[in-house]
């Protein structure tokens, strides 16, 4: 039986596999997309009690590697690092971390050679989000650099403060006017984009 690993992930995805048990999808810095296979989630209020296995959630792993007859990792414990409680304080607000979870979960793959980029923007995000920052500027900010890191954005003067700001420094592009009909065309673009890496 191969060792156990410790690994800082944020959550994606999760799917009931079976009676009791999930598939949860993590994003790893050091890998990329990690599947596990959480037996028993259901049930288990000692290792996974308490709600934690919710996407956007962002936990220190427990798991073995799958053997030669197994596809998924084994999760065997799971311990909160941070829950983002405060996006829950609006609809808004959790609908925003789940579609950054998603554009995540959609594009990511196993083996990513910017994983470690990828982990960041997210959690930074997620961060910002819960922080209770302008959603308008927020959803502008997150869609340029995600874009900008898949080396899929064309690059336009208007995107400069955006693109010249890290995620976490978010607040200093909350005075940025916010043009909607701008903001639809971009998110239009990473949806479109997102929707063509996972065909």
């Amino acid at each position: 039986m191969s060792a156990s690993i410790r690994e800082k992930v944020i959550l994606l995805k999760k799917t009931k596999y079976g009676e009791a048990d999930l598939i949860v999808q993590a994003l790893s810095a050091k890998e990329g997309k990690i599947s596990f296979l959480a037996r028993g989630a259901l049930r288990s209020k000692k290792r996974f009690g308490g709600g934690i296995l919710e996407p956007t959630h962002h936990i220190e792993a427990q798991f073995q590697r799958p053997t030669n007859s197994e596809r998924l990792c084994t999760l065997q414990d799971a311990i909160l690092i941070n829950d983002f409680a405060q996006i829950r304080n609006s609809y808004e607000r959790i609908e925003a971390a789940l579609k950054i979870v998603e554009v995540a979960a959609r594009v990511s793959q196993p083996g990513d050679p910017h994983a470690e980029s990828v982990y960041n923007l997210i959690g930074s995000a997620l961060k910002v989000l819960a922080s209770q920052a302008e959603l308008l500027p927020f959803r502008m900010h997150f869609a340029l650099r995600f874009l900008r890191l898949q080396g899929v954005l064309e690059e336009e003067p208007w995107m400069a403060p955006y693109l010249q700001t890290p995620m976490g420094e978010n607040k200093k592009v909350e005075t940025t006017p916010i043009d909607t009909v701008k903001l639809h065309w971009i998110e239009t673009l990473l949806n479109n984009y997102i929707e063509g890496s996972s065909l």
